[in-house]
């Protein structure tokens, strides 16, 4: 519809970072995501969110605990995106227990219950 283009504006006018880095990734600009991303850690090195939206460019894990520790354990994005990756891997007994981590930080996501339950079912727990 042709709507992400003057929404890049809006929000980095908004200074709305989390936003912004979603639509490079939708647009397919990795380059400039990853530039904002860069720019943006070396001002709030311990903003988890930023880390996740690194993990989840690079797709590497290492950023997903960076952003879990810097949180200091309080980031459920962070243990869902690494249970997420884990389940992908077929890996169902860390992916339980990242969905375990997740859940105890925030227990109202009904779609982490399942997915819990479904790995814990898978590691015939």
């Amino acid at each position: 519809m042709g709507i992400l283009g003057p929404a890049l504006d809006c929000f980095e006018e908004l200074e709305l970072w989390d936003n912004l880095i979603y639509c490079y990734r939708l647009l397919d600009k990795q380059a400039q995501a990853m530039a904002l991303i860069k720019t943006r850690l070396q001002e709030t090195p311990d903003d988890p969110r930023l880390w996740c939206a690194l993990g989840d460019l690079t797709k590497d894990d290492s950023h997903f605990v960076t952003a879990w520790e810097r949180s200091n354990k309080r980031h459920a994005r962070a243990k869902r995106s690494l249970a997420r990756t884990a389940a992908a891997r077929d890996d169902w007994e860390a992916a339980a227990g990242h969905w375990e981590a997740a859940l105890a930080v925030n227990a109202l996501d009904a779609d982490g219950w399942f997915a819990n339950g479904y790995a814990l079912l898978k590691s015939s727990r």
